[in-house]
């Protein structure tokens, strides 16, 4: 095993040298890349990234969005034992399981969080909404000048078009 192995840099390496676009076709050549070596490191690695992925899932299946509306809109009615309400309390409770990025590299239970942890959470997904909003833009702008030179792909559209339009995304 490689003592400096890195997958991400690997991954990096495999998407500058190749045009495909597909993921399971870049997969497969970034598996044909890794050294035997190198290969219980890499599963290692990867799997820090898809658990990540699969917390952040669970996240978006049980958000807090929910129960915090169901919270604040709900009154007291008679206690009807009713599959509903079942269902409103298994999942504010399954809500306190989610597991949040806390900050400082530190993950801990929606249930085990302090202020802080909240505050930090919340300016970590208000960044990442503020960026997907700025992609989304470039996108929409991308879309627009498609239909103005009236072509059909990025690709085809002339080249100082396209330097004045990405050349202000890379900036």
């Amino acid at each position: 095993m490689t003592a400096t192995f890195s997958l991400r840099a690997l991954i990096r390496r495999v998407l500058l040298a190749s045009d495909a676009a597909d993921p399971d076709t870049l997969a497969q050549l970034v598996f044909d890349a890794i050294e035997d070596t190198d290969r219980v490191e890499a599963l290692r690695q990867a799997l820090h990234v898809a658990v990540r992925e699969i917390v952040r899932q669970e996240r978006m299946q049980h958000p807090i969005t929910g129960a915090l509306a169901v919270a604040a809109t709900t009154t007291k009615t008679t206690a009807a034992k009713s599959w509903k309400v079942a269902a409103i309390r298994e999942g504010w409770q399954r809500t306190l399981r989610n597991r949040i990025h806390a900050g400082h590299g530190e993950w801990k239970m929606l249930a085990d969080c302090t202020r802080d942890d909240l505050l930090h959470a919340a300016a970590e997904r208000r960044a990442m909404a503020e960026r997907n909003a700025v992609t989304a833009g470039c996108y929409t702008a991308l879309a627009e000048l498609l239909e103005a030179h009236e072509v059909k792909t990025v690709a085809d559209l002339p080249e100082d078009v396209l330097a004045r339009a990405l050349g202000s995304v890379a900036a």
